[in-house]
């Protein structure tokens, strides 16, 4: 019987004011051949590369003594930018911001820029003051309300200054050893330092070379906030036996005892080979998950029954993947599990082991013979001409909050019936994958009567938070808009909800602004609906969405400590969340997303869509999502346009209320 998810009615009627009562979310039974194998996140991919010096929060009451901050920060580059973020609109205005230089001269901005920092619709009131040509040295910044605040009021405030935009050619990079976060283990994190300088091939204004390549790193510290509120600060060592392009590693452990989100910040302090000081700050983020469901090493083989395989040739397995754990009782209550498993034929120490293919997707938990159990599902198709034993490679179950890996085992038998086998291997290899054979024959095929007004929707998708539609509505025909605003949802719960939103539509195509298209993405990988009916050029068309995570994600979490959370933290935007999400999206799915991106536009003295969160992304950004990770492997790229920010209230128009590109996503989509 195919496994379903039962959307929770109650708060679908209290969000989206439609009723689903008879909601059932179907998950597909995914697969493919071995050259779509799908390896476990790198750790690599989700490193953070830092230019910004983290300065320091505060608060400011009239009933303190204190009615002003002052602050001092290292300048070794000829521009900088100085950022100044607030709880509200009337706290930033009402705050005087008064920058001195190394020689005690009090310096205007070349160029001050409000508007909103954050990611989606999480945003902080900021000011960006940008420096253009200044001395190098010790600077001070003095903060102090224009008008004392009324009694009772706190000003909090939290600042940065970044040389990103300038000519520093030193930055700090942060990277775990692991993405998947289990309680009761240790995480290495590892940092270095990237200083042009003292690189052979560096050339100063003058042309000279640095003469000196020593070590002038003075220090490298961790500084972590446990879930349970607790700060832990240590000194990164160095690794002598790891080094980068000759540039060393520091190392420090964190223990992870509690369940719950890890903020970690590495602060550097050092000089540049012309002995200018500098001081650096990058943050990484992390979340730590029980191991609730793990493996016995052991599967059982069941036929699959449904009503959707009665005209189906090819044998339909269950694959149950047994847990050690006497009952249900025992696992704690969970979503469902992220499942993966790889198939190969020969034995399974041997040497001429061949790969087969994969099969994966989403299971919930579930007893076999009173053993509990996750289940994955075969059809026998892929199995065609391959000769057995056959057995389970790589297989991992991951905690679908976090896709963390939670447990996983290397090898273990498929014990199929010798009959089946022998049949099996009697018979010629598949010519042609079906999408059946990818997704499962129930997809695509449970048609219900429905009339033709229907039919041929177009599903527009907001992003995280989204306070508003991102979408110049009148643009489109014969579409539903999704609203479910001012709402932090993680990718699974999200896709949950969009599937249970397009349900009565027997067919449809989508949009997705931001985090939507990820929700878009996620849905068609691993449910059933709609979506997979539709015909046409284009089932999935996104506009600047992140792929591969916002560092944003993580700072907006440090910040939130002071300045409020608003909608919420999430890590699935993280570069961490988004790599390990990816891993276990299948080319096939990835292939069915038409995407869009853009950045600000070009010319004037500093190029940005908020100058604030230019500070922090690499360029060229949209405001709130790099360039670099707005790519897609294996999705359909459209172009990437200048002068397109993310959203609203930025210096450039949004992306999502282009009047051209929507009429052609209108005219293109898949209905």
């Amino acid at each position: 019987m195919a496994q379903v998810r039962i959307a929770p009615v109650f708060l679908l009627l209290l969000l989206l004011c439609v009723s689903f009562a008879h909601t059932k979310l179907t998950y597909k039974h995914l697969a493919g051949g071995p050259s779509e194998f799908l390896p476990p996140a790198d750790p690599s991919a989700a490193t953070i590369e830092s230019h910004i010096r983290l300065l320091q929060s505060f608060v400011l009451s009239p009933e303190s003594d204190i009615q002003y901050e002052e602050q001092q920060f290292l300048v070794d580059s000829s521009d900088f930018t100085f950022v100044v973020l607030c709880s509200s609109d009337g706290h930033l205005e009402n705050l005087e911001v008064t920058i001195t230089s190394p020689s005690g001269a009090v310096v205007k901005p070349s160029e001050t820029s409000l508007g909103p920092f954050g990611l989606g619709g999480r945003t902080y009131p900021s000011k960006g003051l940008f420096y253009s040509g200044v001395e190098h040295g010790e600077w001070s910044v003095r903060l102090q309300p224009m008008t004392p605040p009324s009694a009772g009021t706190k000003v909090k405030a939290f600042t940065f200054v970044t040389f990103a935009d300038g000519d520093s050619p030193v930055s700090v990079s942060v990277s775990a050893s692991t993405l998947h976060t289990l309680t009761g283990e240790t995480v290495e994190l590892r940092a270095m330092v990237a200083d042009s300088t003292r690189s052979p091939s560096w050339r100063f204004a003058n042309g000279t070379v640095c003469a000196a390549h020593d070590d002038a790193l003075k220090t490298v510290d961790l500084l972590v906030r446990h879930p349970s509120g607790k700060t832990t600060t240590e000194p990164m060592h160095t690794d002598p036996s790891r080094t980068n392009d000759d540039r060393p590693m520091f190392v420090a452990n964190v223990a992870l005892t509690e369940v719950g989100s890890y903020q970690a910040e590495v602060v550097v302090q050092g000089a540049r080979c012309d002995g200018k000081q500098y001081e650096r700050t990058a943050w990484y983020w992390m979340t730590a998950v029980d191991k609730s469901a793990q493996l016995s090493g052991r599967a059982v083989v069941t036929p699959s029954f449904s009503e959707f395989y009665r005209d189906v040739k090819a044998e339909q397995l269950t694959v149950n993947l047994l847990l050690d754990t006497p009952s249900l009782e025992s696992v704690p209550a969970s979503p469902p599990y992220r499942v993966y498993a790889e198939i190969f034929s020969g034995e399974m120490d041997g040497d001429n082991a061949v790969a087969v293919a994969w099969i994966g997707g989403l299971s919930d938990l579930a007893e076999l013979k009173s053993s509990p159990a996750l289940a994955l599902h075969l059809d026998t198709s892929w199995l065609q001409g391959h000769k057995g034993p056959f057995h389970l490679r790589n297989v991992r179950v991951e905690e679908l909050d976090t896709y963390s890996i939670i447990s996983s085992v290397a090898s273990m038998d498929l014990p199929l019936e010798e009959d089946t086998v022998l049949r099996l291997a009697a018979m010629k290899p598949v010519e042609h994958i079906t999408r059946q054979m990818r997704q499962g024959y129930h997809v695509g095929r449970a048609k219900r009567n429905s009339t033709s007004a229907s039919q041929g929707t177009l599903l527009l998708i907001h992003g995280y938070c989204a306070p508003s539609t991102p979408y110049t509505l009148g643009d489109f025909t014969n579409y539903r808009e999704f609203q479910d605003f001012k709402q932090n949802r993680k990718i699974s719960h999200f896709a949950e909800l969009v599937a249970a939103f397009g349900d009565e539509h027997e067919s449809f195509g989508a949009v997705g602004h931001s985090q939507g298209g990820i929700a878009l993405l996620d849905m068609y990988t691993y449910l059933a609906t709609g979506l997979d009916n539709a015909d046409g050029e284009r089932r999935i068309q996104t506009l600047a969405t992140p792929w591969r995570g916002s560092p944003l994600s993580g700072l907006l979490a440090i910040i939130g400590d002071l300045l409020g959370i608003g909608c919420g933290d999430n890590t699935d935007l993280s570069y961490d969340g988004t790599t390990k999400w990816l891993a276990g999206i299948p080319v096939d799915a990835r292939s069915e997303v038409y995407y869009y991106t853009g950045q600000y536009s070009t010319g004037h003295l500093i190029n940005y869509c908020i100058l604030a969160s230019n500070a922090v992304l690499s360029w060229p950004n949209d405001g709130m999502v790099e360039e670099k990770r707005t790519n897609l492997d294996g999705g359909n790229f459209m172009g990437h346009s200048k002068g397109q920010c993310h959203s609203v209230d930025m210096r450039d128009p949004p992306i999502a209320q282009n009047h051209d590109r929507n009429v052609l996503m209108n005219l293109l989509a898949a209905r």
